[in-house]
């Protein structure tokens, strides 16, 4: 029973959520529920060549999915702006 995956779900509203090394996710999925129209933020720390990474912007009703094929995920940033809500699965 050593090697089940373990699960995390919960949902945030008005704070962010950080995912690091430490925490040993490989996969997550990432829903912006608000009935608003706010968005929700994510932020990578990967720089890609002269590219760092900067926030994007997740939309009422879409979903961001990040695997690593069994890597740990780095770093990672979820923000809900107040009144904003974001459901949050992840393995590890």
């Amino acid at each position: 029973m050593s090697n089940q995956k373990r699960v995390f779900t919960g949902t945030i509203t008005n704070t962010s959520f950080v995912i690091d090394a430490q925490s040993s996710i490989t996969h997550i999925s990432i829903k912006n529920k608000s009935t608003s129209s706010g968005v929700i933020t994510v932020l990578g720390t990967l720089p890609i060549g002269s590219l760092n990474p900067s926030a994007i912007d997740v939309g009422v009703g879409e979903i961001v999915t990040i695997g690593t094929g069994g890597s740990v995920i780095g770093a990672l940033t979820i923000v809900a702006a107040a009144g904003e809500f974001v459901d949050i699965i992840a393995s590890q």
